[in-house]
């Protein structure tokens, strides 16, 4: 088996290449998994496609990174038992090669997140539907999913569903958009970058998810089946041009990240990066991103709200 010590912590790779060194671990775990699995378990009943989601569907992920995954098959209820075992295997095998498991459990051992296509789609447009905004996250979370096995076609189906509801109904849009209107307080009344009492702050989520959250929002919102934060930014920098400009600066807050996280230890400690450490130029360059991300979420959402305002006429 491919191991992630061996293939993954080398200080040269670029963000793209260490995302497609990630895949490569992963589809030897999977390639395992359905080994062990067919020698005790039978054949497989039927297809599947093994989901990344989360920052390894966007092909966002740091040099360490955590579980975020999903499975759908085309077989029957009944065949959900085997895809659970399966899916059991595939995380304890991703979990053997230092990947962290998932804190609320959006992985392809949990029922939740291992169903047939058709279950799987009626639980999201239920999901968005009744409006809660763990459903709605959670909808949001298997919108950036692709498959790293299988043929894709089940999130294809599932993503154009949704699609068709967002198109009818109203309520639906802004759901999506009341689940990311949060936003984080990341700087001070002076302008300092706010840290904790050691001097780190979580360049993830004060930094890149402005970012992330806006080119989702637009995706979803436009019918985008891109997953990629970047290819999202370039399909809609046609209806937002403050896009365009966004796209490269996103890239480069990733390479920072990938650079001053690289050599960090534990997943926990992956996203923080120590503000005192940081030159001026440094401290100039995250604040511009702060600042950039913030606009493109105001952007987003003043516009889709006032759609909403121009179709109620």
């Amino acid at each position: 088996m491919i191991t992630a010590e061996k293939n993954i912590k080398e200080d040269f790779l670029t963000v793209r290449e260490l995302n497609e060194r990630h895949d490569e671990v992963m589809r030897g775990v999977v390639k395992d998994a359905i080994v062990s699995m067919e020698s005790g378990y039978g054949l497989l009943p039927a297809r599947f496609s093994f989901l990344l989601m989360g920052s390894a569907g966007r092909r966002e992920q740091s040099i360490l990174s955590d579980q975020d995954h999903a499975l759908l098959h085309d077989g029957t209820e009944e065949d959900t038992k085997y895809f659970l075992e399966l899916g059991r295997r595939i995380t304890a095998g991703l979990t053997e090669n230092g990947y962290s498991l998932c804190e609320g459990r959006v992985m392809a051992s949990e029922p939740r997140w291992c169903r047939t296509v058709d279950s799987m789609k009626e639980q999201v447009l239920d999901w968005v539907r009744e409006g809660t905004w763990e459903g709605v996250r959670h909808a949001l979370i298997l919108f950036d999913a692709r498959p790293l096995t299988g043929s894709g076609q089940g999130i294809r189906e599932i993503k154009e569903a949704l699609f068709q509801l967002l198109r009818e109904d109203p309520e639906t849009r802004e759901r999506i958009l009341s689940n990311t209107s949060f936003r984080m307080r990341r700087k001070n009344i002076f302008g300092q970058i706010l840290t904790d009492q050691h001097g780190y702050f979580d360049f993830k989520e004060t930094v890149l998810f402005p970012y992330v959250n806006s080119a989702r929002t637009g995706a979803v919102l436009e019918g985008i089946t891109a997953v990629s934060t970047l290819e999202r930014m370039e399909e809609l920098g046609y209806t937002f041009p403050s896009m365009q400009p966004a796209a490269p600066s996103f890239q480069d807050a990733l390479a920072f990240r990938h650079k001053k996280c690289r050599t960090k230890k534990f997943y926990e400690e992956v996203h923080l990066v120590h503000a005192p450490s940081l030159d001026r130029g440094e401290k100039r360059k995250v604040k511009e991103w702060m600042n950039e991300g913030s606009r493109l979420m105001e952007n987003i959402h003043s516009y889709y709200r006032h759609l909403e305002r121009k179709r109620q006429q």
